[in-house]
């Protein structure tokens, strides 16, 4: 017999041991079977993006604008060794009166990221004096979750062994033969 996994997490495949003559060439008693394991993994990761925005009638006013609260941002930000910081998109459009433009607006993002809440949610408030919050996410880091990743790995292949020798035995193979094997994980 010949049983094909495939799982949300991991994916086996098998076949019962046939007699070593009859094993070539047998492309029957196949059998497909899905193990998977899940779990809640933790939010340890803060990212925040911040946006500075000034108007003006000439444009050319307006990077060193936004460059003066951007680099006022930055100077407090990287004064916090648990958090990382660095600037992100910067752009510039013209506004509108009719058909005519009347002034420009800059925009430019400062992108946060940090596992201290605390220190985050703390300098996220300082920095609102002249930035506003555009948006704020939390989710797991890279360390987390390729560790979970790792147990729910070893956590399917025990169910899918279980589950392979149980299916072999109900069906009277004396064991199983992995032929096929497939591992994948959820994309970051």
């Amino acid at each position: 017999m010949r049983v094909l996994g495939s799982c949300l997490l991991l994916a086996i495949a098998f076949m019962a041991l046939p007699p070593p003559a009859a094993a070539e060439g047998l492309d029957y008693n196949l059998v497909r079977l899905d193990a998977e394991a899940t779990a809640e993994v933790p939010n340890d990761l803060m990212r925040v993006t911040l946006v500075v925005e000034h108007q003006s009638r000439d444009a050319a006013a307006l990077p060193a604008m936004v460059n003066g609260d951007m680099g006022w941002a930055l100077g407090i930000a990287r004064k916090r060794e648990s958090i990382r910081a660095q600037t992100g998109d910067y752009g510039t459009q013209p506004e509108y009166a009719s058909t005519r433009i009347v002034g420009w607006r800059a925009t430019q993002e400062l992108l946060l990221e940090s596992e201290d809440f605390a220190a985050a949610s703390e300098l996220v408030g300082e920095l609102q004096q002249k930035l506003q919050v555009r948006g704020m996410s939390f989710l797991p880091t890279r360390a987390t979750r390729e560790r979970v990743e790792a147990d729910l790995t070893r956590e399917a292949l025990k169910a899918f062994g279980a589950r392979a020798q149980l299916i072999a035995e109900s069906m009277g193979a004396k064991g199983y033969e992995v032929v096929e094997l497939n591992v994948g994980g959820t994309p970051e």
